[in-house]
């Protein structure tokens, strides 16, 4: 029980958490800024809150987007380095993609198969840890 509630308490501070740990910042263009309102109004995601994830170059290898959270404390952050390599329409349709891990509730879905696997790794660790029979066969004595 306590691992449910830590995995859930975790995945609601995620978003917030992240804030410490990565550097965020405004979209600065006022058309893609107006692009973006338009997505989110579109595709009703609450907020609309998209930040642009400032990573130095060779940090991070990754050049993409990530939804990050549950319930009412979500957003999507896109890196940088993708900012500066694809054109607007581009960037409209990959955080069209991450709205839709939002509309189609990825994250509690997952955050429910990782809660299931956690579980079943407990349960067998707690139901083998002290059976001596497998404890030898693996050259524990």
């Amino acid at each position: 029980m306590l691992i449910i509630l830590a995995t859930v308490i975790y995945a609601k501070l995620f978003p917030f958490l992240s804030v410490y740990f990565n550097k965020f910042k405004s979209i600065k263009n006022e058309d893609l800024q107006l692009k973006i309102k338009h997505l989110t109004s579109k595709t009703r995601f609450p907020g609309g809150d998209i930040k642009i994830k400032v990573s130095k170059l060779g940090q991070h290898s990754s050049h993409g987007a990530e939804y990050m959270g549950i319930g009412k404390s979500h957003f999507i952050a896109i890196y940088e380095s993708l900012l500066m390599q694809l054109k607007h329409d581009e960037i409209i349709a990959v955080l069209a993609h991450e709205i839709g891990h939002w509309h189609n509730w990825h994250s509690l879905k997952s955050l429910c198969v990782n809660l299931i696997q956690n579980i079943a790794v407990f349960y067998m660790y707690s139901s083998f840890m002290h059976n001596s029979s497998i404890l030898i066969s693996f050259g524990f004595r």
